[in-house]
């Protein structure tokens, strides 16, 4: 420790030695994340309880040590942002590795001078691509190879269901049994996906820049999108500022509770039903969705036209868990698609009709249009519409939007002795 920052940890002489290292991040779901990191400090050392709010994960990953363990206490947006985080550790750590490797002697002839140093250069860096997607494949293969597991404390927690790990945390915590279940949970490999987006060119303004963001989850266009801006907007009002996640729920009260007893006859929590209760109430204003089937180009793998019937929402798949639970891909008949896997290479891709049928797929009274998988997707939009990115929405312009994937995450699952 440096000037009170953790510059390194010294790993024991045991090839068994595996830390556990808690992030928790203060502004997630409400204001329990306190309670969370008073609770481990209490446990373990402090040095292993992180509050994320203070110290970015960015700046934990310089410090973590060879193996370990890492609980995220957080919504989605939390787990994503510390899997950033430790994915770009684990490129930087690769490409310095090779470039030790490879000296000047090793690049440069004197029979071809500098031709032959840039035509070399452009062939490190194929190198170093191809060395981060193996590494990024073959997780628990690298040097700095943290699993990591969830504490579900945001509004969705599709990749902690998905995982084992619940729909929501209950307090008081019993630490002593979260960390045990961490303890023996077994490693989880999940594709990543990079989505660059970038925003045509208009005659009234300059084009923006183009962005990357990174999927583990799912990436959707349309309604559902729309219906999670509604909700983020929601939450961000007055009331929800000075409330916990109980009143962020609750909201919704009386015409949630009305819809639970008419439609889903006591399904789903109370998230489910946010979801629900403002998928009806979009059915009144679709946000600009309607037809949005015309507004888009897409093209899966080789280029391959992807014909699109009369929607209003896209939506890739990672996780069969989509809208606070929802089994988009097993609605249906599991004959007539294939399997889907968390470390396949693929995505699903499929395709909802109205803003009315979400709320009819939260009580399972619907079912989806299941496309097809695919390894590649491009999408032409063209006009503006809702985009979201692992429960975390945004309003789209015109761009074209690429999704490919970006190696794999090592997750933790829980393991089903602890359920």
């Amino acid at each position: 420790m440096e000037k009170g920052i953790i510059a390194r940890i010294i790993p024991l002489n045991d090839p068994n030695w595996e830390p556990l290292i808690i992030l928790a991040n203060r502004k997630s779901g409400s204001n329990r994340s306190d309670e969370v990191l008073s609770i481990f400090r209490g446990i373990l050392n402090p040095i292993q309880v992180v509050d994320i709010g203070s110290v970015s994960p960015e700046r934990v990953s310089q410090w973590l040590p060879g193996r370990c363990r890492v609980l995220v206490a957080g919504g989605d947006g939390t787990v994503s942002w510390v899997l950033n985080a430790l994915a770009q550790c684990t490129i930087r750590q690769i490409k310095g590795q090779i470039s030790m490797q490879i000296t000047k002697k090793q690049v440069v002839t004197a029979s071809h001078g500098h031709l032959q140093s840039q035509r070399s250069h452009q062939c490190v860096n194929g190198v170093l691509d191809r060395n981060r997607m193996s590494r990024e494949r073959e997780v628990g293969s690298g040097e700095r190879e943290a699993s990591v597991a969830i504490l579900p404390m945001g509004t969705g927690n599709d990749l902690s269901r998905v995982l084992g790990w619940g729909a929501t945390c209950s307090f008081p915590l019993n630490a002593h049994s979260i960390i045990r279940a961490v303890t023996k949970a077994v490693e989880q490999p999940l594709d990543r996906w990079r989505i660059t987006i970038k925003p045509k060119r208009s005659r009234l303004r300059r084009t923006n820049t183009e962005r990357t963001i990174y999927a583990y989850n799912y990436i959707s266009i349309g309604v559902d999108a729309q219906i999670a801006l509604d909700f983020h907007r929601a939450r961000t009002q007055f009331l929800y500022r000075y409330a916990s996640r109980t009143i962020n729920y609750e909201t919704f009260g009386f015409g949630l509770r009305r819809l639970q007893l008419v439609l889903c006859a006591g399904r789903g929590d109370n998230t489910s039903m946010a979801y629900l209760f403002l998928g009806v109430t979009r059915t009144l204003d679709d946000g600009g969705c309607h037809g949005l089937e015309r507004r888009l180009r897409v093209r899966v793998d080789n280029d391959v036209p992807l014909s699109l019937p009369p929607l209003q929402a896209l939506v890739m798949l990672n996780i069969p868990s989509w809208c606070a639970g929802v089994d988009l891909w097993k609605m249906g008949d599991d004959d007539e698609v294939d399997e889907q896997d968390l470390c396949d290479g693929k995505f699903e891709v499929v395709g909802i009709s109205s803003s009315f049928q979400i709320a009819r797929l939260q009580c399972g009274l619907a079912e989806p249009y299941r496309f097809l998988q695919a390894s590649q997707i491009k999408i032409e939009l063209s006009g503006k519409s809702a985009m979201q990115v692992d429960g975390e929405p945004w309003m789209q312009g015109p761009a074209t939007i690429m999704v490919q994937q970006a190696g794999c995450v090592l997750m933790l699952k829980r393991s089903s002795t602890e359920m």
